[in-house]
């Protein structure tokens, strides 16, 4: 079964090129004056072209640089050779990904004009997704470096990458949306059976919207919008369910909007309103996404200073309203249990280096005495 991903492919070449995937054709060069090299990728959500995600690219937490996807799924970017980026894709209704990418390359590979063939460099990402532990995203997942010996550029280092963490959370992914999948069909035929169409419609509908590629909840959802059409019950269920659509839209409560959008794209595959209100209700939602990342940046910045200098009370005040914009950030959680613990650490530690202190009071009060 396929899993819900990204992956941006990044291609890097120094000379004209063979056909690559996608028909990209990449262009980077070595320009001896700035040391810079043209970066061209394309973003993928599943085996479909992904726009507007926004890709970002760091140097020691600084970041330096950031483009978007184009319509086509597609950014381009200069960067450094002999600098090490830290590259964050975002997208709303994503987990935020990064990986770490090393540009060091010999001089005499420099000096030479640099690799005449074409690498590609990849970030899978995942959607989110109820019950989904996003621990493994809390730091980097993926170390590329230029591998002098096979000479290749982007060469994952097996020692710092966590391919089998990402392997795992595909695995746990398809395990989740099976579940739920398997869970949505059963509920949806147990309605049936009641006679209760529309839900059972709902239950086949969001099944769907699950596993796209899965045939039973499209054949079982058809069926009954044939039955709904002949008893001319469609159109007025289609107008209750874009109403609400609606109605959620302008609270900007995008996470029922674009279900009920869904629901009424379902029900009436020909009209366009529901898919163009969806294109709307992305880019409403990354907006705002986009705003509170910005927030998010600027208050974890100011509590890593905190915390690495162990002022965790002060540091503990700027992740936990961070949390609260990301409550299922992983990054943030591990930081703020790692300082509870601390606390905690600290208070039981605390009483006893009062009663030394207390100890060394009266002895030095008792030596004034004595003497």
């Amino acid at each position: 079964m396929k899993s819900f991903r990204i992956v941006i492919i990044m291609f890097l070449m120094y000379s004209a090129g063979d056909n690559v995937a996608k028909c990209i054709k990449p262009e980077a060069f070595y320009d001896a004056t700035s040391v810079v090299f043209s970066l061209q990728g394309e973003v993928l959500d599943g085996d479909y072209s992904l726009p507007d995600v926004t890709v970002n690219f760091y140097i020691d937490n600084v970041k330096m640089t950031s483009t978007v996807t184009d319509k086509r799924g597609v950014f381009r970017i200069n960067l450094h050779h002999n600098t090490i980026y830290t590259v964050e894709t975002l997208k709303e209704g994503f987990i935020p990904e990064k990986v770490i990418l090393n540009t060091k390359v010999t001089d005499e590979i420099l000096k030479n004009g640099g690799i005449g063939e074409t690498f590609d460099f990849t970030i899978s990402m995942f959607r989110e997704y109820p019950g989904l532990k996003p621990d493994v995203f809390s730091d980097p997942l993926v170390y590329y470096y230029f591998n002098a010996i096979k000479g290749w550029y982007f060469e994952p280092d097996a020692r710092k990458s966590k391919m089998g963490s990402i392997s795992q959370t595909i695995s746990k992914i398809n395990q989740l949306m099976e579940h739920d999948y398997q869970k949505l069909i059963q509920e949806g035929d147990k309605a049936l059976l009641k006679k209760n169409i529309e839900v059972a419609l709902t239950k086949y509908a969001q099944a769907q919207l699950i596993i796209p590629e899965d045939e039973e909840a499209h054949e079982k959802s058809d069926d009954l919008i044939k039955a709904l059409k002949k008893e001319k019950k469609l159109d007025e269920l289609y107008a209750r369910t874009i109403a609400k659509a609606d109605e959620d839209y302008g609270k900007q409560d995008f996470e029922n909007a674009r279900a009920n959008y869904n629901y009424a794209r379902i029900l009436k595959k020909k009209e366009k309103y529901p898919r163009n209100k969806l294109n709307s209700v992305d880019s409403a939602a990354q907006i705002i996404y986009l705003k509170n990342r910005a927030i998010y940046d600027s208050l974890n910045f100011k509590a890593e200073v905190f915390y690495n200098n162990k002022d965790f009370s002060k540091a503990l005040g700027y992740y936990e309203p961070s949390l609260k914009l990301f409550p299922n950030d992983a990054f943030l959680k591990k930081r703020i249990s790692a300082i509870n613990k601390a606390l905690k650490d600290k208070e039981a530690v605390s009483p006893a280096e009062n009663n030394t202190d207390k100890n060394k009071q009266q002895s030095e009060q008792e030596k004034k005495k004595n003497k």
